[in-house]
C-alpha cells in the first residue's frame, strides 16, 4: 500500500461512517423514532454501513477507522517492551494512514454534517414531523 492511497482511503472510510452515524440518530431523532420498526432500521442502516465500507476500504488499509483502535494497542505493546516492533516503518506513515487519516476524515464529516446536514434537519423539523 503507498502512503497517499491509504491515507485517501481511511480518510473517505471514517468520513462516511462518522457522516452517516450522525445522520442516522438525526433522522432517528427528528422523527421520533426512538422505539420499534424504525430504531432497528437504524441500527441495521448503521450495520449495513459499516459493512459496505469495510468491503470497499478493507482490501487497502484492512479498515481501521477508528484511531484509538490502530494507535492504543501499539503504544500498550510498545511500553511492555515491544519496541520498534510495533511500529514497523521507520517514518510517520502508520500515524499518518491511520490516526491522522481517520481524524481528518472525521473532522470533515462533522464539519459538513454541522453546516450543510443539520440546518436541513432544523428546517424540516420546523415545518412537520413527517417525510412528506
Amino acid at each position: 500500500m503507498k502512503y497517499p492511497h491509504g491515507f485517501v482511503g481511511e480518510l473517505i472510510g471514517t468520513f462516511l461512517l462518522v457522516l452517516f452515524g450522525c445522520g442516522s440518530i438525526a433522522v432517528t431523532i427528528l422523527f421520533s423514532a426512538h422505539v420499534g420498526l424504525l430504531q432497528v432500521a437504524l441500527i441495521w442502516g448503521m450495520g449495513l454501513t459499516l459493512t459496505v465500507i469495510i468491503a470497499i476500504f478493507g482490501p487497502l488499509t484492512q479498515a481501521g477507522l477508528n484511531p484509538a483502535r490502530a494507535l492504543a494497542p501499539r503504544l500498550g505493546a510498545y511500553f511492555a517492551g515491544w519496541g520498534r516492533a510495533t511500529f514497523p516503518d521507520r517514518g510517520f506513515g502508520f500515524l499518518s494512514v491511520y490516526v491522522l487519516g481517520s481524524l481528518v476524515g472525521a473532522g470533515v464529516a462533522a464539519a459538513v454534517f454541522s453546516w450543510i446536514v443539520e440546518p436541513l434537519m432544523k428546517d424540516k423539523g420546523k415545518k412537520s414531523n413527517s417525510c412528506a
